[in-house]
């Protein structure tokens, strides 16, 4: 994928590990940190989860640590998206990417990777040569897919 003109770089890791490492090689290369005019954002179900509190279990109830729980008992309603959908992890994905500045195929194809437990690191850059390089610096970090 190549988003020309962008100034968005995406790498998706398969685990912490490998996305620590991506990271620390971004740092390295002058990508996020306080001197930097650019924004690393590491995103993953663990992350999501905030944004997601209580994730619709059936009818009239919702799971709450692992058990399903009356939603009247706990005096909430199922968390719902800005349509009244269900708010899941794909689509607090989903949210949290459409303002980035990606195209639909690319935010979908993302959100679906978050919520299947891939890791996303978003670097948001001044201008499209950097995005550039940030994605070179990902690609050779071993992102399972990257962009820029």
């Amino acid at each position: 994928m190549d988003f020309f003109g962008q100034r968005i770089a995406f790498g998706l890791f398969d685990s912490e590990r490998d996305a620590e490492n991506a990271v620390r090689r971004l740092n390295d290369a002058g990508f996020g940190g306080n001197d930097s005019e650019e924004d690393v954002t590491l995103v993953d179900r663990h992350r999501l989860t905030a944004a997601v509190p209580a994730k619709p279990a059936g009818a009239g109830s919702l799971e709450v640590a692992g058990r399903r729980v009356p939603a009247n008992l706990m005096g909430v309603s199922p968390t719902v998206d800005r349509n009244g959908a269900p708010l899941t992890l794909k689509r607090a994905a989903m949210d949290f990417l459409s303002p980035k500045g990606l195209g639909d195929a690319e935010t979908g194809f993302l959100a679906e990777r978050i919520d299947r437990g891939a890791i996303l690191i978003l670097v948001e850059c001044r201008n499209a040569s950097r995005a550039a390089g940030a994605g070179l610096v990902l690609e050779r970090a071993n992102a399972t897919a990257a962009a820029l």
